[in-house]
């Protein structure tokens, strides 16, 4: 098989991982432990859910917190799942903003913590050092993911609870 027919073939779990993350955010108050550290994940802004197969349907959803909304929810329950989505991470007092696509699970658009370095070259190594907290931080959490669904029997009783969130009602 060759290499772009592989990553072709693994698209869905991009999907199933944001979707995952929205879940797991949702039951935990967003909060996630990620190498020893309390980290807070939640969905801002913009989320795009798409269903798959021959005929692709997508609904997007632009809110301050579009995982909270109806719409989001009745898409979940119709079999979408989560195509693109900007997110939040924060770390202590950094916060960090991505957009994030299902397909190759690419970070874009970031938005760094504030720098605290006075100089250009502390400030072009403090954003480095950013850059790449933000990207291992959510490699951590897909390495996570990974892990519960590569665990047969984890993985069964993980998407019998999101069956069941998905269809629970929104909580005020």
């Amino acid at each position: 098989m060759e290499l772009y027919q592989r990553v072709e073939a693994t698209t869905y779990l991009g999907r199933e991982f944001l979707t995952w993350l929205w879940f797991r955010g949702d039951r935990n108050d967003g909060q996630f432990e990620v190498n020893n550290e309390i980290v807070a994940v939640w969905f801002d802004a913009k989320l795009k859910l798409s269903s798959t197969g021959t005929l692709k349907e997508e609904n997007v959803i632009k809110s301050d917190r579009p995982t909270d909304t109806e719409e989001a929810r009745v898409s979940l329950r119709s079999g979408k799942q989560v195509d693109e989505a900007k997110i939040s991470i924060s770390i202590g007092p950094k916060i960090w903003s991505v957009n994030v696509k299902s397909a190759d699970l690419s970070l874009h658009g970031m938005k760094l913590p504030a720098l605290l370095s006075t100089t250009d070259e502390e400030c072009v190594y403090e954003r480095l050092a950013l850059l790449e907290e933000c990207q291992d931080t959510f490699d951590a959490l897909f390495r996570s993911f990974v892990q519960l669904r590569l665990d047969d029997g984890a993985w069964a009783a993980e998407i019998d609870s999101m069956r069941e969130w998905v269809q629970s009602e929104l909580e005020d």
